[in-house]
């Protein structure tokens, strides 16, 4: 048996406590990292290749957190999460253009800005450098979960779909997206209601690369009070 081997422990951040770090290899080998802060509430971070510096790329001064980060196949890093930029919590892409050197503009919401509080968000991206996004979001009533989509490697994205009714109507969350071969989204997510399939998991799918989905599929029992619903597909 040959056990691994394993360089010094390396420092990516100045900052003492991070939180939520998301980390991702482009196809030749440069570490791209993605984070929040306990001590520094209020911002989404990235660190350089090389860990040679980090950037607050949310901006703003308000709660930040689950950063999500994905990588386009020229290497150019996109990030997804969830801040409240003084109206509420809500979900926002930025992304670099230049390998994470440099972070121009401002955020843009990709969430229903029509709507209520938004956050949650998961992220995945296909071969064709779609970029699908899960997140729940309140409508008025209850939580429920949306999605919109990227074709154009992150320089816009669709008005959301409500996907997350399943055979209820009721909050949601709890939420994971996979790509297939196809570059077809399958997600995954918690539905709560008061009546049959309160607490089950339920599984959707998009058969056209996300421009719609089916109805939504339980396959728990909701008296289990399933949490944390994660999904893989196999190459």
């Amino acid at each position: 048996y040959l056990k691994p081997s394993f360089g010094p422990l390396q420092t990516f951040t100045t900052i003492s406590t991070p939180s939520d770090t998301d980390l991702k290899i482009s196809a030749t080998g440069i570490v791209h990292i993605a984070w929040s802060s306990w001590s520094e509430i209020g911002h989404a971070y990235y660190t350089q290749p090389g860990f040679s510096s980090q950037t607050i790329v949310s901006g703003m001064t308000n709660t930040s957190g689950a950063p999500q980060l994905v990588l386009t196949s020229d290497g150019n890093p996109n990030i997804i999460y969830s801040s409240n930029h003084g109206s509420g919590i809500q979900v926002w892409h930025h992304r670099s253009t230049d390998g994470g050197a440099n972070w121009p503009g401002s955020s843009t919401q990709i969430d229903s800005s029509s709507l209520g509080a938004a956050g949650g968000p998961q992220v995945a991206i296909d071969s064709d450098d779609y970029i699908h996004v899960l997140f729940a979001q309140h409508d008025g009533t209850s939580n429920r979960i949306y999605y919109t989509r990227s074709i154009d490697a992150g320089a816009n994205f669709a008005l959301p779909l409500q996907i997350g009714t399943g055979e209820d109507d009721g909050s949601t969350g709890d939420s994971s997206i996979v790509c297939d071969s196809s570059g077809n989204p399958h997600v995954t997510f918690r539905q709560d209601t008061a009546t049959v399939d309160s607490g089950a998991a339920h599984y959707n799918l998009s058969t056209d690369r996300g421009e719609s989905f089916g109805t939504a599929i339980p396959f728990s029992l909701g008296s289990l009070g399933v949490e944390y619903v994660r999904m893989a597909i196999a190459p």
